[in-house]
């Protein structure tokens, strides 16, 4: 792909705390557009065009992660979630902690077998109230010492693999690829005379109720909406397709139902007759979760999420297909012009 994906995946970016990913967007779109703003959420925004027709375009900025609650008196944390963070994948795991000034890595604890009086304990998850953070402090003076203060994140070692012929993988492909593809395509339309208004939305706190675009929406009135964000694949032995419809490799996804809302009919069919006219594969699925296009859908907009099939969804190994990811820019690129020749 490129560099600023790779920055985009290894920044740590928790819900509340996006500020190094809108940053680095920022650094991208500053000498492409006018002017832009970030709103008392943290939200960036920009539009482009002009218009009576209204069409915005929104990615998320933050990802899943945990947040330092408390610090014990003999130098161990305790933590909580934030977002949909799965147990099962934290537990035994080297972190690392995103202090004021620096990055700590960091171990969260797991009881050895070896010690166990029963083995049955390897098959309990440990909840999340449970957890002990090592960071190798001795005591919560020297916690301190460290930077280590109460609300510091914790986010995995991230980094971009590329896996096989075709597939990129990282934790917080959810949802830096959906920002990484407004980059590129703001970066395509930019510069041109267009006859409707086009916003590009990064949003923050998607993970945790949706709430940077539940502000956004309450401020405008769009017409269309397209939200730019990952879905749970059902081509691997661990997931039942009937749950999981999309299939990396087939092309971007219409989420057609997830848990919040019923993608818009017109505009679900306005995609998928572009798609076909201009031979880009494309798929509709159905999925479990939701995306900020759900309260834009409220204001009555058309809605419709444009997703990235992905899998392993939350995990540190979420994976996707690198013709996806291209063919996601190269539709989206033939939108403006389509919906400006509507009635």
């Amino acid at each position: 792909m490129d560099k600023l994906l790779e920055d985009l995946v290894s920044l740590p970016g928790v819900c509340g705390q996006e500020e190094k990913i809108r940053l680095r967007i920022e650094e991208e779109i500053k000498g492409l557009v006018d002017n832009y703003e970030v709103d008392n959420m943290g939200n960036l925004v920009t539009t482009i065009g002009q218009g009576e027709k209204h069409l915005i375009i929104t990615a998320h900025m933050d990802e899943i992660g945990l947040v330092v609650t408390h610090i014990e008196e003999d130098g161990f944390l305790r933590i909580r979630k934030l977002g949909g963070v799965d147990p099962r994948t934290v537990e035994g795991r080297t972190m690392r902690l995103i202090t004021k000034d620096a990055e700590l890595p960091v171990a969260i604890a797991i009881k050895p077998p070896h010690v166990m009086v029963d083995r049955g304990e390897m098959k309990r998850t440990i909840a999340f109230e449970e957890m002990f953070v090592d960071a190798g402090a001795t005591s919560r003076e020297e916690a301190h010492e460290m930077g280590i203060q109460l609300f510091d994140s914790i986010v995995a070692f991230k980094k971009l693999h590329y896996v096989g012929k075709k597939f990129i993988m990282a934790r917080s492909l959810d949802d830096r690829l959906g920002c990484w593809a407004m980059v590129k395509l703001l970066q395509e339309l930019a510069g041109k005379d267009w006859p409707l208004r086009i916003t590009f939305a990064w949003t923050v706190q998607e993970e945790i109720g949706l709430r940077g675009a539940h502000v956004l929406a309450n401020k405008m009135n769009p017409d269309y909406v397209i939200a730019l964000d990952t879905i749970s694949s059902g081509d691997t032995p661990v997931v039942p397709h009937n749950l999981a419809t999309s299939v990396c490799g087939k092309g971007p996804a219409l989420r057609m139902v997830d848990s919040r809302c019923i993608a818009s009919p017109w505009l679900s069919k306005f995609l998928m007759d572009l798609a076909n006219d201009e031979n880009i594969p494309i798929q509709q699925a159905v999925s479990g979760g939701t995306t900020d296009g759900a309260v834009f859908q409220t204001t009555g907009a058309h809605m419709v999420a444009l997703s990235f099939p992905l899998r392993y969804t939350h995990a540190p190994c979420e994976m996707a297909d690198k013709n996806d990811i291209e063919n996601v820019v190269k539709l989206l690129a033939k939108v403006p012009n389509a919906i400006a020749a509507t009635p």
